[in-house]
Order: C-alpha cells, then structure tokens, then sequence
C-alpha cells in the first residue's frame, strides 16, 4: 500500500509490481499521462491486483446516490456537478512536502471530484479549465495555481462542472467533497433529493418537496477501512478493484487535459485509449 507524496507514487509504484506485488496506491495514481500509461502497461504485464484508492467511492453518501442511478431513480441524468473544497493552511501544518515539492492540486486533489463524476457519467470526452493562483497561503508557491474551476463533455453527451478550490476560509458547505446529479426523474444534492412533480398537463407545485436521503454518518476512516476490505476481497477471490488501473489512468489523464487547457485556454479532448 502506497501512501506516500503523489510525486513519489510512480517509482513506487514500478518497484512493487516488478517484484511481484498487488498494489494499492492513494490518489492521485500518478501525477502525469506519460506515467500513467506506463503504469497500465506495467499491470497488464504482470497480471497483478492493482486498486486506486479514490476514498469517495466509499463513502456512504455517493454509494447511496449511485445504488438510485443504477435503480433508474434519478432518470436521464442531463447535467452534473461535483465539488471538492478545502482551506488546506491546517493540512500544511502537518505535511509540508505539500508546498516544498509542491503538491499539484489538479493531479492530488481535482482528481476527487473528476473520479466521482466518471464513476456516474462513463468517460469524459473533453474539459475546459481556468486556474488562478489564490496567493493565500504565502507557503505556496506564488506562481502554482491552487483553485480551478473546470467544465466537462462526457461521451454520452452529458455535460457537467467541478469546483476545486484549495486556497481559501473554508465555506459553510457541509461537507469539503459534494455531488450533484439532474435528471428527468429527480434533482440530487449530496444527501438531499427533489423528484419531479409536475402533472400530465404541466403544473407545478409551489412547494418543492424535498427528501432527506437516509445515509450514514461515517469518517474517512471508515472509508479507508472499507476500501482495504475491498482490496483484500478482489486479492483472495479474483475479483475486479472497483477503481482499477484504467480507471486510474484516465483519471490522471483528465488532469493532464485540465492542465492543457490552462495553458491553452482552449478546451482539450481527454485521451481515453488505455
């Protein structure tokens, strides 16, 4: 298990396989496409166990949202958003590789919500990003930027929006990761969902009836413990990790396009061929 900065993951990652090692790496898997494609290349050859430890698939909040998609509860999903949000000044505190090196907040922190996304949405086709540097933490280095806002085409035609933003007060959100889903049947918001209420002929309700989604409270630490389970589970009975190298891999390969279209300030087609 691979816990260590995201920039050290890749030769982490080949001294593991090479001497014959299931693997499983925190996120970010890698932190560039060149990487990652050598990475998949690497397990294909091996054969080996290889998990991405994207924690929000274990969270109990979006494995509740994704059992309503897969029950066809949510509908046509036509628009999405995902969110990850967090004043990071505590987190220097105590892990300062993360402005010495520094840490890259696309590759090591946007990767959350874009896995969430792709998680419901399938394959992303093509991402639009701006960056700024916040300047808010003077640790960080003042020409990296630290909060984004990207927009994306998914091949199924859904479009959706991420905010990742790591360099401020940290908001009165409820919680740092969110996700919301709209689709023909019900709008999703993190732990709360609207269905839709209109009749045969097209009248409203003046009130929204809003639903509370039983969820239950957990930590990330149960999230990790989860996630370990899973892993022994797909090591001791051949199963498929939930987050496998592919889709690791084009994780890091959103990133990539994220940065592209940054520099460019052009939208950039995700490279999918893994």
């Amino acid at each position: 298990a691979i816990f260590s900065p995201c920039p050290l993951h890749f030769q982490q990652i080949k001294d593991s396989l090479e001497a014959g090692k299931h693997v499983l790496v925190t996120k970010p898997m890698v932190v560039s496409l060149e990487e990652a494609k050598e990475i998949v290349n690497l397990v294909d050859r091996t054969g080996l166990k290889f998990l991405v430890g994207q924690s929000m698939r274990w969270n109990s909040m979006f494995t509740t949202a994704k059992e309503m998609c897969d029950k066809d509860e949510i509908g046509r999903i036509i628009f999405a958003e995902s969110y990850y949000v967090h004043d990071l000044r505590s987190v220097f505190d105590f892990s300062p590789w993360r402005y010495q090196m520094p840490q890259d907040f696309i590759y090591g922190g946007t990767c959350h919500p874009i896995d969430l996304l792709r998680w419901f949405l399938g394959e992303i086709e093509e991402i639009f990003t701006y960056g700024i540097c916040s300047h808010f933490d003077k640790r960080y280095p003042r020409d990296k930027e630290d909060t984004f806002l990207l927009n994306l085409k998914f091949k199924s035609g859904v479009i959706a929006r991420i905010m990742a933003a790591f360099g401020l007060v940290h908001p009165p959100h409820r919680y740092s990761v969110g996700l919301g889903l709209y689709g023909t049947k019900a709008s999703l918001y993190n732990d709360e969902i609207v269905r839709d209420k209109f009749d045969k002929i097209g009248r409203y309700p003046q009130n929204q009836d809003i639903k509370k989604i039983p969820i239950k409270t957990e930590g990330h630490a149960l999230e990790i413990s989860k996630m370990l389970k899973h892993f022994e589970n797909c090591i001791r009975n051949g199963k498929r990790p939930l987050v496998d190298v592919r889709d690791g891999a084009k994780v890091i390969s959103a990133c990539s396009a994220a940065w592209e279209s940054i520099k460019s300030n052009q939208p950039v087609k995700v490279f999918n061929e893994f």
